[in-house]
């Protein structure tokens, strides 16, 4: 019974070792999302404030 004890017991520090990476990974991608939506964010503002179409915009009366 030991043994499967000390088998699961692996499994888990094998899981916890490949998992170390994937924090800083999952950091930067977050960071990279968060700046490029906050750019598509301010773009898109001056876009529409200078006369663009505000393609975002609910266009159900217009139909």
């Amino acid at each position: 019974m030991d043994a499967v004890w000390h088998g699961i017991a692996a499994a888990f520090e094998w899981v916890f070792a490949a998992a170390k990476p994937i924090g800083p990974m999952a950091n930067v991608f977050f960071i990279a999302v968060g700046f490029i939506g906050t750019g598509f964010w301010l773009w898109y503002g001056e876009s529409v404030r200078k006369g663009g179409d505000n393609f975002l915009a609910d266009n159900a009366d217009k139909k």
